[in-house]
């Protein structure tokens, strides 16, 4: 091989975007970009998924002081939790009225002003994320242009960009965002190879059909596995705990089992 090769793969979801960037040399692997995104949140799949932790005991957080995630037992005292007159805690932010009630608030102003000044006396209710499942498209292509908009200058870097294609008639949801996608990257990177790969060709061997979704999605996590031990990697260890860390690693491994594939078969 005299040429490097530099492939961005896409494993098509709404609430798991996965892409991976990687590029081949003659003498090392280089993953230059690896993500699953969730659209509709905004952010990483696993940020969008993250539960927030108490940093004083390590458990499940409930409450804010000021910027720190603290559990209804180690709020600091210049934070006491939000609570009623009757000592209870308030397990959400209270209504105005209620909020003009409460003493050394200010009770003026609107009630983004009255709770920012809360939030600056007391321990608050962490509000829960509630991120609905939207299939509206005009919703799903905006979120996939800021997407692509913001990580422009990576992608643009790549020779060739392949998008997993989906099946028309089995969720047609899928497909529009595939064509969406599509369309979104051959108008942002004109010039750019986009294409299309069967779903197998990352997983060969593993059976097909429903039955053996299961066992093809852990067929591309042990592929993944095997590649990071046998392979030279550039900044192996980094990718590897980044992986680990990931509480759902098979999307990020469909995406790159989709660059391994299409090394592969260039060579």
């Amino acid at each position: 091989m005299s040429t490097s090769k530099r492939v961005l793969t896409f494993d098509i979801g709404i609430r798991n975007l996965a892409w991976c960037l990687l590029e081949r040399t003659e003498q090392v692997w280089s993953i230059l970009g690896w993500e699953n995104f969730d659209l509709l949140a905004g952010t990483t799949s696993e940020d969008a998924t993250r539960k927030p932790i108490c940093v004083r005991c390590g458990k499940s957080g409930t409450h804010l002081a000021g910027e720190i995630v603290i559990c209804r037992k180690h709020a600091p005292p210049n934070f006491p939790i939000l609570s009623d007159l009757s000592g209870n805690f308030y397990k959400t932010i209270p209504t105005l009225k209620i909020l003009k009630t409460i003493p050394k608030i200010s009770a003026k102003g609107r009630r983004e002003e009255i709770i920012s000044d809360l939030r600056t006396k007391f321990a608050i209710p962490i509000s829960k994320k509630s991120v609905k499942q939207n299939s509206n498209l005009v919703v799903l292509h905006t979120a996939l242009q800021n997407f692509v908009n913001f990580r422009l200058p990576l992608f643009r870097s790549a020779n060739t960009i392949l998008l997993e294609n989906q099946p028309a008639f089995k969720n047609p949801t899928m497909k529009s965002l595939q064509i969406l996608l599509f369309a979104t990257l051959r108008e942002r990177l004109p010039g750019t190879h986009v294409g299309f790969v069967h779903a197998s060709k990352k997983t060969a061997g593993a059976k097909g059909g429903d039955k053996g979704y299961s066992e093809r999605k852990r067929a591309s996590e042990i592929r993944a596995d095997e590649w990071f031990t046998k392979e030279n990697i550039r900044e192996r260890e980094k990718w590897k705990n980044f992986l680990a860390e990931q509480h759902k690693k098979s999307d990020l491994c469909d995406a790159l089992c989709m660059c391994l594939d299409f090394v592969v078969r260039t060579e």
